[in-house]
């Protein structure tokens, strides 16, 4: 039975855990697939970014390839966007047969005639979706001061909301030896226009710096394309960008959080404690009723003998009736002994067996020494000389109760 009860219990903890490890699979397994499910795409186009660099009152041109994928023809339509002035087309509305492609002209300008960095983007409208480029727009001196360059910092190459960007600007002195103060503004900005932080500081500039600057992101801000612009600016001059995408912070399937894996040892602590639990509580359940047994066969054992002696105090003759109590004091403390040192052995055979697991065969002997009752040898011969008549209706008493008393007849 309480082997049964073990399984039962084991059984329970494995359905827990199968279940709890089933579900976050489940979970998983519908996130990575709502997420990895294609959508079906209308046209593609060859360009991720478009950044030119021109002169001040330069121009510059760039082809975008536009690919119709549908069956059936399809008309498009190309304007730019946060970029009027500095982009124009010859081309606004074109039609592209099915499964076929087009070359879009985009030429770029400086309509303000001054050192600056344009960003917007170049819209591209099927008619079933809608594509934006990015597009970035150096416009810097013709006789330039300062060379800059920018780099991501290692492990900062993705930038994601409430993080930071990392970036290493390096400038170069394109003129002479001497030492320069130069004040380097950067600007992070969208490709709607908007301004979401600056910052400057003052460099000495020689022969070359390297600048490590870190951007903090803002949590409000939207995932997308961003680009931080770079100014130097007093009596030098020198313009760079640096184009980026901003994420959300990827969330850990369950599999791979550490969630997932304190779910597991929680799991299996709360099983393990239980089966310990369930096992102690067990092994106490056989010891109290053990030691229940034992205080019962004690008490019997010592009940008999106050009937005895009671029957002894009977007899007429006093030095018979005393030396019979003296033997009997003596033959009580005798049994008394030997019960206990009876029900010492028998707890160390249960501990044993507690030791070695074996609850079953722990039952089995309680059982089977309830079953032989409680011999009382020492007072067997006693017994012989009471009256049976008097004794005859306790014993029958106690028989009832499971005791092996049988010894009346003697």
């Amino acid at each position: 039975m309480v082997k049964k009860r073990n399984l039962v219990i084991f059984g329970i903890v494995v359905f827990l855990f199968v279940l709890i490890t089933a579900s976050a699979y489940l979970i998983d397994y519908k996130s990575f697939f709502s997420d990895s499910l294609p959508r079906e795409k209308s046209f593609e186009i060859d360009k991720v970014l478009i950044r030119e660099s021109i002169p001040v009152s330069g121009e510059a041109s760039s082809i975008v390839v536009v690919k119709n994928l549908k069956n059936t023809e399809q008309v498009f339509k190309i304007y730019p966007y946060n970029l009027e002035g500095q982009v124009f087309l010859n081309i606004t509305e074109i039609t592209i047969p099915a499964q076929k492609w087009a070359n879009i002209p985009v030429f770029l300008r400086d309509k303000n005639h001054r050192i600056d960095i344009y960003s917007g983007h170049l819209v591209i409208e099927g008619e079933d979706e809608k594509k934006k480029v990015p597009v970035i727009l150096g416009v810097e001196s013709r006789n330039p001061f300062f060379a800059v360059l920018t780099d991501p910092v290692p492990n900062y190459e993705k930038v994601f909301v409430g993080g930071k960007l990392g970036v290493e600007v390096k400038i170069f002195n394109l003129k002479d030896y001497d030492k320069h103060e130069v004040r380097i503004r950067y600007l992070l900005k969208n490709f709607d226009g908007n301004i979401i932080s600056s910052d400057e500081e003052t460099r000495i500039v020689k022969d070359s710096i390297a600048i490590t600057k870190f951007v903090n992101i803002p949590e409000g801000i939207k995932e997308g394309k961003y680009v931080l612009m770079i100014f130097l600016e007093n009596e030098v001059n020198g313009i760079s960008s640096y184009f980026f995408d901003v994420s959300k912070v990827p969330s850990k399937k369950f599999f791979e959080r550490a969630e997932f894996f304190a779910v597991i040892i929680l799991v299996f602590i709360v099983g393990m404690f239980w089966l310990l639990f369930h096992f102690f509580r067990t092994r106490d359940e056989i010891f109290l009723k053990l030691q229940k047994q034992q205080n019962l066969e004690l008490k019997n054992n010592l009940g008999m003998i106050n009937e005895f002696k009671k029957e002894v105090e009977y007899i007429d003759d006093k030095n018979l009736r005393k030396k019979k109590l003296l033997q009997l004091k003596r033959e009580r403390e005798k049994v008394i002994l030997s019960i206990k040192k009876k029900q010492e052995n028998q707890k160390r055979e249960i501990k044993d067996l507690g030791k070695q697991k074996k609850k079953k065969k722990m039952l089995e002997k309680l059982n089977q020494w309830k079953k032989q009752g409680y011999e009382m040898p020492e007072l067997q011969k006693k017994i012989r000389s009471v009256p049976k008549q008097s004794m005859k209706s306790k014993i029958k008493k106690w028989m009832k109760q499971g005791y092996n008393l049988n010894f009346s007849s003697r």
